[in-house]
C-alpha cells in the first residue's frame, strides 16, 4: 500500500479536530472513514487520529473504549504535545471511572511533560483540561490557581480563547468556595466575551454555570433558563455527560418552581441513562421523583425512590471520601518524594565532606562526628515529619456519615475555636442542644431504615434554616446541636422555636409510614464568668432534660437566658 500523501493527511487531521470543537456526530463519522488508511499514516498522524477518537468516546461517556485508544496513541506518539494530550484525556477517563489516585498519578506526569512544551496554545489547552479535573476532585484552590495561569497566558500570548477559559474556570472556582457573586460575574463576564468570539463550548459550558450559581443564590427561574439554553447547546455537541448532568439540574428546578410534568420528563430521561458516570445526576434525579410520586400519593414509589436516593448518596459520599483520600496521598506522595531528595543530596554532600576531612587528619574525628549528627537530627527529624504526615490521614474524616454533617469530635473543636474568639471580642455565643422525641418507637416500629429516614429528613429540614455561620453537628444518635456565634439569647430562642415547628411539620408520608417526629430542645447562651465551651452544653442538656420532663416537643432555657430575655413568652409565640 502507498503512503498517503502527508500534506492531504494533515489537512484531514486538522478539519477532524476542528470539526470535534462543535459537531461529534459529523467527527465520528470522519474518524470511521479515515481508519481503514491508518496504516498508511505517519506514526503522528496515527496518534493524532486516535487521540481524536479518544475525544469522542469521552463526549459519549464511553471512558474505558477511550482508554484503549489513548494507550494506542502513546505507541505511536513522539512530540510532547501528543503525549500531554494523552495524559490529560487518560486522566479525564479515569476521573470518569472513579479511580481519582491514578488520574492524580497521570496529572503530575503531565506537569513534569508540561515542562518541555514550549507551544503556548497545547499550555493553555493542558491547563484548562487539569483545571476541570481538579474541579471533578472538588479542589477548588487549585483550579483557582490554573485558571491565572491561563489568564497569564492570554495576557502574554493576546491568547482570545485563553481568556475564554480562563475567566470560566476561576468563576467555576469561586462557585466552589462559595463565592456565588463574584462566580456570577464572572460567569456573565465570560458568556459575553466567549460569545462574541464564538466558542461555542465554552457558552454550553458557562450557561450550566450560571444556572447553579443563579438558583444557589434562590433565583430558580433564571436558572431554569441558563440549564435549558446550556441543555440545548450540549445536545447540539452530542455531549452525553454534560446532557445528563444538566437535565438533573433542570428537573430540580422545574420541580422548585411547580411544573411537576416538565421536571419529570427531565428526571426520567436521567434515569433512563445508566451510564457508570452519571452517579450525581442520577441520585438528583430520583430525589425529583420521590417527592412527584409523593404529591401524588403513591408512596409506596415513593419509598422505592427514597431507598435508591439514599443509597446513590451513600455511594457519593463514600466517593467524595475516596477523592480526598486520594487527593491528599497524592500530595505526600509528592512532600515525601522531594524530601526522599533533599535527604539523598545531604548524604552526597556529607560523603564529600569525609572524603575532603581524610586529607585533614588534625580535626578529622571531631568534624565527622559533627556531620554524622546533623545527618542523624536530619534523618530523625524527615522521620517525626513522615509520622505527622500519616497521622493526618487517620483524622481526614470529620463528617457523620449517615447526614453529612459533622460530627461530635470536629464540633467540638470548631466550637471551642469560635467560643475563644467570641470571648476575646466580648461577643455575643449561643448553644443549642435538640434533641428528637420518642425516636426508639420509630425504630421498634418500623425498622432502622427508617428511622435513618427520619434522622436525614431532619437534618436536611433544619439545615435550610440555617446560616453559614451556624455550626450544626450531630452528637450521636438522635441528638444534635447547633453552636451560634454572634447570637444572643433572644436570637437563640426564636430560632429553636422556629425549627421546633418546622420539625413538626416534617411529613413521614414519604417513608412508606405514618408516624410524627418532633423534638425537644435546651438554649445555653454565654455568661462573663464562662471560660470554655464545656458549661455551656452542660447547661443545654440540663435544659433540653427539663424540656423532656415538662412534656416533649418544647424549648427550655438556662437560667441565664431567661434573665436576657424578659419576654421570654413574646419570642415564643412569635
Amino acid at each position: 500500500m502507498s503512503a498517503a500523501p502527508i500534506d492531504e493527511v494533515d489537512v484531514s487531521l486538522g478539519k477532524l479536530e476542528k470539526i470535534l470543537k462543535s459537531d461529534v456526530a459529523a467527527a465520528q463519522q470522519q474518524i470511521e472513514a479515515m481508519k481503514p488508511r491508518i496504516g498508511s499514516f505517519t506514526s503522528e498522524q496515527a496518534a493524532r487520529l486516535l487521540i481524536a477518537s479518544a475525544i469522542s468516546k469521552i463526549f459519549s461517556g464511553d471512558f474505558e473504549e477511550a482508554l484503549s485508544f489513548l494507550d494506542k496513541a502513546e505507541t505511536k506518539a513522539n512530540a510532547p504535545q501528543y503525549l500531554s494530550q494523552i495524559y490529560n484525556y487518560r486522566a479525564t477517563c479515569l476521573i470518569g471511572l472513579r479511580r481519582y489516585r491514578d488520574a492524580l498519578l497521570v496529572m503530575g506526569r503531565n506537569l513534569a511533560l508540561l515542562e518541555k512544551v514550549d507551544d503556548p496554545v497545547e499550555k493553555r489547552d493542558s491547563y484548562f483540561r487539569i483545571a476541570n479535573l481538579y474541579d471533578e476532585l472538588e479542589a477548588y484552590d487549585e483550579m483557582g490557581l490554573y485558571a491565572s495561569r491561563i489568564l497569564d497566558l492570554a495576557e502574554s500570548e493576546k491568547d482570545t480563547k485563553a481568556y475564554c477559559y480562563g475567566i470560566f474556570l476561576l468563576a467555576m472556582s469561586q462557585n466552589g468556595r462559595g463565592m456565588l457573586k463574584q462566580a456570577q460575574e464572572g460567569f456573565q463576564n465570560g458568556l459575553s466575551y466567549c460569545s462574541e468570539h464564538g466558542y461555542l463550548l465554552m457558552i454550553a459550558m458557562i450557561n450550566k454555570g450560571l444556572g447553579d450559581t443563579v438558583r444557589q443564590l434562590g433565583d430558580n427561574r433564571a436558572a431554569q433558563r441558563y440549564f435549558r439554553t446550556a441543555l440545548a447547546q450540549y445536545q447540539q455537541f452530542h455531549f452525553a455527560t454534560e446532557i445528563v448532568s444538566t437535565s438533573a439540574m433542570l428537573a430540580q428546578v422545574d420541580l422548585a418552581l411547580g411544573d411537576e410534568q416538565e421536571a419529570e420528563s427531565m428526571a426520567m430521561e436521567v434515569l433512563s441513562d445508566s451510564g457508570s458516570s452519571y452517579t450525581a445526576a442520577r441520585r438528583d434525579a430520583l430525589k425529583v421523583m420521590a417527592e412527584i410520586v409523593a404529591n401524588r400519593d403513591d408512596f409506596a414509589k415513593a419509598y422505592d425512590y427514597q431507598k435508591q436516593y439514599l443509597d446513590l448518596n451513600d455511594k457519593l459520599f463514600d466517593e467524595s471520601r475516596v477523592k480526598a483520600l486520594a487527593y491528599q496521598a497524592a500530595h505526600f506522595s509528592a512532600n515525601e518524594r522531594e524530601q526522599e531528595l533533599k535527604l539523598l543530596n545531604k548524604e552526597r554532600e556529607l560523603l564529600l565532606t569525609r572524603g575532603m576531612l581524610r586529607e585533614k587528619e588534625h580535626n578529622n574525628m571531631v568534624t565527622f562526628a559533627s556531620l554524622l549528627s546533623v545527618a542523624m537530627l536530619m534523618l530523625v527529624a524527615f522521620s517525626y515529619w513522615g509520622w505527622q504526615q500519616k497521622q493526618r490521614f487517620m483524622k481526614l474524616s470529620r463528617q457523620d456519615q449517615l447526614t453529612g454533617i459533622y460530627n461530635r469530635a470536629t464540633v467540638q473543636m470548631m466550637g471551642d475555636n469560635q467560643f475563644v474568639q467570641a470571648m476575646r471580642r466580648d461577643a455575643h455565643f449561643s448553644l443549642m442542644l435538640f434533641d428528637l422525641d420518642n425516636f426508639k418507637q420509630i425504630n421498634d416500629n418500623f425498622g432502622f431504615g427508617c428511622g435513618d429516614w427520619a434522622i436525614c429528613r431532619v437534618v436536611e429540614s433544619v439545615q435550610a434554616e440555617l446560616s453559614r455561620k451556624h455550626i450544626f453537628a450531630r452528637m450521636g444518635g438522635e441528638e444534635f446541636v447547633i453552636i451560634m456565634p454572634d447570637v444572643d439569647a433572644a436570637a437563640a430562642i426564636a430560632l429553636a422555636e422556629q425549627i421546633r415547628q418546622v420539625i413538626a411539620a416534617i411529613s413521614s408520608n414519604r417513608s412508606g409510614h405514618q408516624f410524627v417526629i418532633t423534638a425537644s430542645f435546651g438554649v445555653s447562651s454565654r455568661t462573663p464568668v464562662d471560660l470554655s465551651l464545656e458549661p455551656l452544653i452542660n447547661r443545654a442538656d440540663k435544659a433540653l432534660h427539663q424540656a423532656k420532663l415538662s412534656g416533649r416537643n418544647r424549648v427550655c432555657m438556662t437560667p441565664e437566658v431567661v434573665a436576657d430575655v424578659p419576654d421570654v413568652e413574646e419570642v415564643l409565640s412569635n
